[in-house]
C-alpha cells in the first residue's frame, strides 16, 4: 500500500516537473508570449516622452532632428559662439528625420517652441525662447537652390540685451541645420528675423 502510494506521489511530481519545463522553455523562446503590461507602459512612455535632455555636440544625433540650446559664456567652449560670447549646442528631439525638409523643420521648430523652460537638459542649457508664444505658419524649401523660407507668428520675448541675438540663433541653426537647406530666410510676423526685435 505504502509502495503503491509513493509510485503514484512519484508520477504525480514526474509530470508536474515535466508540465513546468514545458511552459517555462516555451515561455523562454522569442515571440512566444505578449508583452506584459509593464513592458508595454514602459515603451509607450518612451514614445511619448516630450522633450529630451540630451545636449551632446557630437555627431550622434546626425540621424535626428535636433533643436539648439545657448551654451552661456561658452562653458563648453563651443566653436559656434552667438550672442554675448555664448555657445550654441544642439539637442536632439528624439525624433528621427525623414527626408521631408520642410515637414522636418516644420518638427523641430514645433518641438523647439513648446519647450517653456528657462534651462533645458541636464547640463542646464539655456533657452532664450522660454517667454515667446511662436508658432510655424509656413515652410517651403525650394529643392534646386536649397532656400528656405520660414514664416513663423506670435509673441517675442526677451528678458537680457544679449535675448535678441540668443533667439535668433536658436531658430536659425534649428532651421538649417538639414544638409538640403543651403540658405533660409525666417519671418516673424512678416518680419525678417534678423531685424530687431520689439
Amino acid at each position: 500500500m505504502t509502495k503503491g502510494l509513493l509510485i503514484s506521489v512519484g508520477i504525480v511530481v514526474l509530470l508536474s516537473l515535466g508540465v513546468g519545463s514545458y511552459f517555462y522553455f516555451k515561455s523562454q523562446q522569442p515571440g512566444s508570449n505578449e508583452p506584459s503590461t509593464q513592458n508595454s507602459s514602459v515603451v509607450n512612455s518612451a514614445q511619448t516622452q516630450t522633450h529630451t535632455t540630451d545636449t551632446s555636440t557630437s555627431d550622434d544625433n546626425a540621424n535626428y532632428i535636433n533643436v539648439y540650446m545657448i551654451d552661456l559664456n561658452n562653458m563648453r567652449q563651443s566653436v559656434d559662439v552667438v550672442g554675448c560670447g555664448d555657445g550654441i549646442v544642439q539637442a536632439s528631439t528624439n525624433n528621427l528625420k525623414t527626408g521631408d525638409v520642410a515637414a522636418d523643420i516644420k518638427t523641430a521648430l514645433g518641438y523647439l517652441f513648446s519647450i517653456t523652460d528657462r534651462e533645458y537638459g541636464k547640463g542646464g542649457m539655456y533657452n532664450a525662447l522660454y517667454q515667446s508664444r511662436l508658432t510655424v505658419d509656413s515652410i517651403s524649401v525650394d529643392r534646386t537652390s536649397g532656400a528656405a523660407t520660414v514664416k513663423i507668428s506670435g509673441i517675442k520675448v526677451t528678458s537680457e540685451d544679449c535675448d535678441a541675438a540668443r533667439l535668433v540663433a536658436q531658430i536659425e541653426r534649428t532651421v538649417s541645420q538639414f544638409s538640403d537647406v543651403k540658405s533660409a530666410q525666417v519671418y516673424v510676423n512678416d518680419m525678417l528675423l534678423s531685424s530687431p526685435l520689439k
